[in-house]
């Protein structure tokens, strides 16, 4: 029921009452471009980036990064590097 904008639409939804109507009667349904997903986790949103690495083990390459970050880059409040 989902490859459709109006197969969407008629997905039934329970109101405050118990009764079932369509989705399209309380929404506006329309396709329109965006991220492909959105990654969380524990609720918060998150982004991976992913390194090639040679000629150095990948212990001394995060140490090396963390440290490069902690000296570099001014990590606003709510936002964790990991």
């Amino acid at each position: 029921m989902r490859d459709s904008v109006e197969k969407i639409g008629r997905v039934l939804i329970a109101t405050p009452t118990g009764s079932q109507i369509p989705l399209s009667q309380v929404a506006s349904i329309k396709v329109s471009n965006g991220p492909p997903v959105l990654k969380t986790e524990n609720s918060r949103l998150n982004a991976w980036i992913f390194v090639d690495i040679e000629d150095i083990d990948v212990w001394a390459y995060v140490m090396a990064a963390q440290q490069a970050v902690a000296e570099n880059v001014k990590i606003p409040p709510g936002v964790a590097v990991k």
